[in-house]
């Protein structure tokens, strides 16, 4: 399940303020058990090597180890894409200590160009791009032979599907 249109709202207390930051927490904890109930959830965080040291500290202490740590045994799943190199010395708090960590190569060797190049194929296909495999198979082999490195490839695949207005019910 794919969730879009995700809209965070921070409730009031029946004086007009806004709840304190311990209550969202709790909010957010109390929601998200009740969806571990009956499935799994995955928290994805982007980037925050960005974020200053003190950001990371009240991350680590008050929403990983105040809240969302017990609730990886009940099946929440959070995943960090990070830099480490950028993280040296900000914060010990966050990101926690892993239990998997994969170091995603940033160029194609030869296997993983081809597994994109098959994937790639199946997406366009799937998604009706081309009437024929044949035809997104050349379309992936295009978009693989513009460069080997795997960001600069999917970005460019996203600005061509923005553009185009594939799948977003627009069309330009």
């Amino acid at each position: 399940m794919v969730v879009r249109d995700i809209d965070i709202a921070f409730p009031y207390d029946e004086y007009g303020k806004a709840m304190r930051e311990g209550e969202r927490i709790t909010q957010l904890c109390d929601s998200l058990r009740e969806v571990l109930a009956t499935r799994r959830v995955a928290l994805v965080f982007v980037d925050t090597h960005e974020s200053d040291a003190q950001s990371l500290t009240d991350l680590g202490r008050k929403l990983w180890e105040g809240a969302l740590a017990e609730l990886t045994d009940s099946g929440l799943l959070v995943i960090d894409i990070f830099d480490p190199g950028a993280l040296a010395g900000k914060s010990s708090a966050w990101p926690p200590d892993p239990c998997l960590v994969l170091e995603l190569p940033d160029r194609y060797d030869h296997d993983s160009r081809a597994d994109a190049l098959e994937d790639l194929a199946s997406i366009a296909l799937r998604e009706g791009w081309f009437p024929t495999f044949d035809e997104a198979r050349a379309s992936a082999m295009t978009i693989l032979a513009v460069s080997d490195n795997i960001r600069d490839v999917y970005a460019g695949l996203a600005a061509a599907v923005v553009r185009l207005g594939v799948g977003t019910g627009v069309r330009k």
